[in-house]
């Protein structure tokens, strides 16, 4: 179930929506000169609920934007941006300059901790333990050190984590380094990035960037790094020997020095940005031949670093300008120009992060002024860039005999079955949940004279329930309630009964029936691994609870289409022959019925056309008399 990315950037597909802030906060007063209060760079945690920031004065400061995050999950539309004063969560100072910092990839603000490891200046790499509830807030748990050929200290310029959180890649001047993150002390690998000053082989200058390794980084092992000669270069994961390849930016596009690298399509494409640089350019790592996609931005005649970020679908690519606007690109568009664009800011946007999951975009703004009288706009705000959502009583699919389905929040639906709350069955009728149905082909049963009349007084109730909370739908007594919860960072949809758990769920004389386990299900199992659709989930669910299974879970109720207005049936009737299409194409053991529908429903469709089109032709005529 694509909670998160199936509606992602209604703003860009719109063309008319606007981004909407949800949160803000403003920077402290700190230091003797207001440019300390400048943010240069911000990411979110890998759960999506907290946002770290450095800022000019050389402190980390994290914020809990989690209340932010459950109020778009939860489709809330507030009139206005939340004002959250100036004070974060927590705040690590520094005597040196951040350099860079990188979240763990387990790290979590509810389960684990939030570990962060980071890169000062004439320091080695911390990881430090951000955890606000602690008395010793920002404590060190762990160094790590590489030195040169002299025993000198190098300090990291860039850091990066393995998806696995094995091991950290760090990036040092003309330098690459692998730490074993288990093991602090000296890197396990440390290798040049040249095989001299003078050679034009591998890749020249300070490594300034390392392309984060999240879900858009590649399977096959790769780790992409950049460097200020405008240099980028891929390495393998386990063996950083092996410079897979290596190239330099295009002069064209090539401005001060690549300053920041994503991944982008599965691990397909990479993006590049420089400083002082009007293009953010791509390549597609199995055609390196030359850039795959070249976008245009403002020109900064600035040194500041300006960020870009990839969203959770790898399609789009947003980024930060000098003059305070965000734009938005689509990599599926040819001509490199920006498809939505919102001024974010009174100041130059310098740091933006993609939540992981959600269409949220985290900006923070601010750069040096030397104009003693430039009121300059230093805030981390959160936003929306989906167009606006709100469930109601009217957010639910209908048409179909054997279930509804209701919106209750982005994450989560409410299936309810009909037909089944008929005699209590025997235990030999009892169908478990767990049992298999939608990839063996099935006997097809007519369902029961008393089935039907219990279908039938069940649709004449079909409206949701008041509440959609869980109280309410215990007290449903016209259909079989399940939940079913596409949550983003559980990669898979799970389903829970919320009804008749006594009924459909057999358990031992001594074990206790858990009603908050989701039920274990073939498709949800098969859910990474096989093409599975959230149709499938319906199937399973239906025919499993339901005794006996329907002939056909997707039968349609005519008399629904019946009760709308012409208007409303034409793009009703167009919607579900899309649906009963994609349906169909599973060939499953009821398509055949499918297809009687699916015709049924032509006819149904085309003749609406027919009559609104007469409709208006006599509205003209009539209009011409």
């Amino acid at each position: 179930m694509q909670t998160g990315a199936s509606h992602l950037y209604e703003l860009v597909a719109g063309g008319g929506a606007m981004a909407r802030c949800l949160a803000q906060w403003e920077a402290a007063d700190v230091g003797d000169s207001a440019n300390d209060r400048a943010y240069r760079s911000a990411r979110w945690s890998p759960d999506g609920t907290l946002v770290a920031t450095v800022s000019e004065d050389n402190a980390m400061r994290v914020y809990d934007a989690d209340f932010a995050v459950q109020q778009y999950a939860n489709g809330a539309t507030p009139d206005g941006a939340q004002a959250c004063g100036t004070q974060p969560m927590l705040t690590a100072a520094h005597a040196e300059t951040v350099l860079d910092y990188a979240w763990h990839p387990h790290a979590s603000r509810h389960a684990g901790g939030a570990y962060v490891a980071e890169s000062v200046r004439d320091h080695p790499i911390h990881l430090r333990s951000l955890d606000a509830a602690a008395s010793a807030a920002s404590q060190v748990r762990a160094s790590y050190r590489a030195a040169d050929a002299a025993d000198c200290l190098l300090t990291a310029t860039a850091l990066g984590f393995t998806p696995d959180a094995h091991g950290l890649f760090a990036g040092y001047a003309g330098h690459l380094a692998h730490f074993d993150v288990a093991r602090p002390g000296l890197p396990t690998q440390l290798v040049r990035t040249s095989p001299a000053r003078r050679s034009r082989d591998g890749m020249k200058g300070i490594v300034s960037c390392v392309a984060r390794m999240d879900s858009q980084a590649p399977a096959q092992g790769l780790v992409a790094c950049a460097s200020l000669h405008s240099h980028v270069a891929l390495y393998s994961r386990t063996d950083l020997d092996s410079c897979v390849a290596s190239w330099a930016v295009p002069r064209e596009y090539a401005g001060s020095g690549v300053t920041a690298l994503r991944w982008a399509r599965a691990g397909t494409v990479v993006w590049a940005a420089s400083r002082r640089s009007p293009f953010v350019v791509a390549w597609d790592v199995r055609d390196l031949r030359g850039p795959w996609m070249v976008v245009r931005r403002p020109v900064s005649s600035s040194n500041q670093r300006l960020e870009i970020d990839v969203d959770a679908t790898g399609r789009h690519l947003v980024a930060g300008h000098a003059d305070g606007s965000v734009s938005v690109y689509d990599s599926d568009s040819a001509d490199g120009e920006s498809v939505a664009a919102f001024a974010a800011h009174a100041d130059a946007v310098p740091a933006l992060a993609m939540h992981p999951f959600y269409p949220l975009l985290a900006t923070a703004s601010g750069q040096r002024h030397f104009e003693s009288s430039f009121s300059a706009d230093c805030s981390l705000k959160i936003w929306s860039l989906a167009a606006n959502y709100l469930p109601s009583d009217d957010a639910s699919c209908a048409g179909f005999s054997h279930f509804s389905v209701h919106i209750r929040s982005r994450e989560e639906i409410v299936l309810r079955v009909y037909g089944a709350k008929g005699p209590e069955p025997t235990s030999d009728d009892v169908v478990p949940i767990s049992s298999s149905t939608i990839f063996e082909r099935v006997e097809r049963i007519q369902a029961l004279d008393e089935s039907k009349q219990t279908m039938v007084r069940a649709r004449d109730n079909m409206g949701a329930p008041f509440d959609l909370s869980d109280r309410s739908l215990e007290n449903d007594r016209w259909a079989v309630n399940f939940l079913v919860g596409g949550y983003p960072r559980y990669k898979c949809p799970y389903v829970w009964l919320r009804t008749d758990h006594h009924r459909l769920i057999s358990v031992a004389e001594n074990q206790a029936l858990e009603k908050d386990v989701p039920l274990k299900l073939e498709s949800v199992d098969c859910w990474r691994q096989f093409d599975i659709r959230p149709w499938d989930v319906l199937v399973e669910v239906i025919c499993t609870t339901i005794s006996p299974p329907p002939e056909n879970p997707f039968s349609i109720d005519y008399a629904y289409f019946d009760k709308i207005t012409v208007e409303e049936r034409v793009v009703a009737t167009g919607a579900m022959l899309e649906f009963l299409r994609r349906v169909f194409l599973r060939h499953y053991f009821f398509s055949d019925v499918v297809l009687d529908d699916i015709k049924r429903l032509q006819r149904i469709h085309f003749r609406d056309i027919n009559t609104l089109r007469d409709y208006q032709a006599s509205a003209v005529i009539r209009g011409d008399s």
